[in-house]
């Protein structure tokens, strides 16, 4: 099988006097390892593992923090670079701070995470390529 994984985003900035767009729709992948983790993970103030399940070698993935308080750093190893900071998700909706990409490079295969303050839960999405 082919194409199992459909991806896309938008990003828009209209102040008034400038507006900006980028997007990418509906583009389509492949998954060689054919395996999928989507998960809720609790994590701590101290770093932690993303739960990769199954997961090999990270393709697509996205990563979203559903704590209304506090932060989430996203690091590409233990005690490695934050290339991500998840916002909190202030209004209880799903729509917190987030990251997705298309795939990690080598040196970002097993990723942490940190929370700020307190334990917050996150959603995952991860598609091996």
């Amino acid at each position: 099988m082919a194409n199992e994984v459909t991806a896309s985003f938008s990003i828009a900035y209209d102040d008034g006097l400038q507006e900006r767009a980028l997007e990418v729709a509906d583009r389509i992948f492949s998954s060689a390892g054919q395996r999928v983790t989507c998960l809720i993970q609790t994590v701590g103030i101290t770093e932690e593992a993303v739960l990769l399940g199954d997961i090999a070698s990270i393709g697509p993935f996205a990563i979203v923090n559903l704590d209304p308080t506090n932060y989430v750093e996203v690091k590409v190893a233990t005690a490695g670079a934050i290339f991500a900071r998840l916002a909190p998700d202030v209004d209880a909706d799903g729509k917190g701070g987030w990251v997705a990409m298309t795939r990690l490079g080598s040196g970002a295969q097993v990723p942490y995470m940190i929370a700020n303050t307190a334990v917050c839960k996150v959603a995952i999405l991860i598609a091996e390529v």
